[in-house]
């Protein structure tokens, strides 16, 4: 009977879940976000907890990101409706809030240290195909051939991330880029020529930018993407798109900009910027 109280265990319970996610051709990398996230549960509750109280307690603990502790209410939240009608177990997270997230502008980098960066790493061309995209270190990971595509209406990449699959338009020397990478795999160890792991490309990239005397990763390389999207005129809707992005509230955050953007912004489209000094003196003359 729906309702009544089971002692299941966790990892049990969260194997058949994923079970039936594979069942409906999920991708192996929704899998993996599944096995991770409800992970979370298993390690901190040996048998399915049947109130809130417990769920409220792991997601309190959890010492990651905001974003992450969001991820982990999600897939709970998942799991719980499916063993509620599959096992007849009490839906715990029917009393769990959302978590809030704070919103905080993401650091980027200038155009300045993007130069700096491309330079310092000219021999290493990946790092075209990261900033050109704003992709996720996750959707970045795995990307073969298959996956470029260059037709009349130029080259495209094409990602699988929590929205979903997309196509992303890239540059053309982006894509001139990409066509200097050898095998299958468009990421590859230097070493070994095995195909980059997700944490494998993750210590790649922070190399990369530390060549650059930088300090960052993937994460400040999608973020610069976004913000300077918008600094040279871009649309929400369509960074949207781009960043797979659910909600357009996410990607409204790089609307968010510091004194330095204002006044670069400023210096470009103030009705003064551009004028000859005699010209601005003149105006002056006038107005008095």
């Amino acid at each position: 009977m729906a309702g009544r109280r089971l002692e299941l265990r966790t990892a049990e319970v969260v194997d058949a879940f994923v079970a039936s996610r594979r069942a409906a051709r999920c991708s192996a990398k929704y899998e993996a976000w599944l096995r991770y996230t409800l992970g979370q549960l298993v390690r901190a509750c040996e048998t399915l907890p049947q109130r809130p109280e417990p769920v409220e307690r792991l997601l309190a603990d959890l010492r990651v990101g905001d974003a992450t502790v969001r991820d982990v209410w999600s897939a709970l939240r998942m799991l719980y409706r499916w063993a509620h009608v599959r096992l007849g177990c009490r839906d715990a997270m029917g009393g769990v809030r959302r978590p809030l997230v704070r919103p905080k502008v993401p650091r980027t980098l200038t155009e300045l240290e993007v130069d700096q960066l491309l330079w310092a790493n000219r021999r290493r061309v990946r790092d075209y195909a990261l900033l050109d995209t704003g992709a996720r270190i996750g959707e970045a990971s795995g990307l073969g051939w298959r996956d470029l595509s260059i037709d009349g209406d130029g080259p495209t990449l094409r990602l699988w991330g929590k929205t979903g699959e997309r196509l992303v338009p890239v540059g053309d020397e982006t894509a001139r880029a990409l066509r200097q990478l050898d095998g299958d795999e468009l990421w590859r160890s230097e070493r070994s020529g095995e195909p980059l792991t997700v944490g494998g490309l993750q210590k790649a990239v922070q190399r990369a930018v530390r060549r650059a005397g930088l300090v960052g990763g993937p994460h400040l390389l999608r973020h610069t993407f976004g913000k300077l999207y918008v600094l040279r005129g871009g649309d929400l809707v369509s960074l949207q798109r781009l960043m797979g992005h659910a909600s357009v509230s996410t990607t409204r955050l790089y609307l968010e900009l510091d004194l330095r953007d204002v006044r670069r912004q400023h210096a470009k489209f103030s009705p003064l910027a551009g004028r000859p000094a005699e010209e601005q003196l003149r105006l002056h003359a006038v107005d008095g």
